[in-house]
């Protein structure tokens, strides 16, 4: 009762309070935020890469400029499990780095999903045969304390591990500050992260994720596409509403194709408030989240 809105962090932590006296919930509200586990195309720290080759001991540091390597890696994630075991069967899984009521977002297009004979297939083709046939040691990093992260690392590692006994997959985790001072200067081969809207148009996650120049997480994928980059900035140099969808489409098409990042799934909103609270639920607003997606004007007791 202390509270009159509060943002409560995971699902598992909603059982605490749902239920409660004088407590509502509003649930199943579009996911505003985009996750994904970033595959770093030019590793820049030597000590991630073990031997630097791929002699079972390491892996190069353009290991995952082979888009054999990322569909391989893509086909070895099972968002399901994730969507199961972390989000309490409340997530979605995305078509693009993009949350689903936002300008161009296309249901579509294609997504990668659980497939150990396509992960096969793609690992046989990496570099010529020679990730399958000699083998490749790689690390996976993220945040001390975040479960939910720690949980889409291990699912990898189970994955991919159990596709040839020459596959070796290193979990870590370190303090948040360094895992972002590392992933943005390229020193990490693998990290998971998420982005939350600055504002609520879609060029603040399409450019955010997959623009080679201006994209917040360049430093942790160092991918470049000429075609992504243009239709990025033709979208964002345009008014017409439709045009710029269409040109999105366009951008979450080719992403597709090419691979640079896993989409993991998106837990499904909610917020909890106190039931004299007012104008919560007319004033929600999708295209924010938690806390912020309502307007504080609005409300009254």
């Amino acid at each position: 009762g202390d509270a009159d809105i509060t943002s409560v962090v995971t699902r598992a932590n909603l059982k605490q309070v749902q239920g409660q006296p004088g407590v509502k919930v509003l649930d199943d509200v579009p996911g505003a935020s985009s996750s994904a586990v970033f595959l770093n195309q030019a590793i820049a720290e030597p000590k991630e890469l073990g031997s630097g080759k791929l002699d079972g001991k390491g892996i190069p540091a353009n290991f995952f400029s082979d888009l054999n390597i990322r569909k391989a890696f893509n086909y070895s994630f099972d968002a399901k499990k994730v969507i199961e075991q972390v989000q309490l069967g409340k997530g979605e899984i995305r078509t693009m780095a993009l949350p689903t009521t936002y300008l161009g977002y296309d249901p579509k297009i294609p997504s990668y999903s659980f497939n150990k004979e396509r992960a096969t297939a793609f690992f046989k083709r990496a570099f010529g045969g020679q990730a399958w046939s000699n083998g490749f040691v790689v690390n996976i990093t993220y945040n001390t304390g975040n479960i939910g992260r720690q949980t889409v690392a291990e699912i990898l590692k189970a994955n991919i591990e159990a596709l040839n006994p020459k596959f070796k997959v290193n979990v870590n985790a370190i303090a948040f500050s360094e895992l972002l001072k590392l992933a943005d200067a390229s020193k990490l081969a693998v990290t998971i992260g998420s982005w939350l809207a600055d504002y609520p148009d879609t060029d603040n996650f399409l450019r955010t994720f997959y623009h080679s120049e201006d994209g917040a997480f360049k430093g942790r994928v160092n991918f470049k596409d000429a075609t992504i980059d243009t239709l990025i900035d033709q979208a964002y140099a345009t008014n017409e509403a439709s045009s710029r969808a269409t040109i999105y489409r366009q951008v979450g098409r080719r992403a597709y194709e090419l691979a640079p990042i896993i989409l993991t799934p998106v837990a499904t909103g909610f917020l909890t408030y106190r039931d004299n609270v007012k104008g919560v639920e007319e004033n929600y607003n999708g295209q924010v989240s938690g806390v912020w997606g309502t307007f504080w004007k609005n409300l009254s007791k």
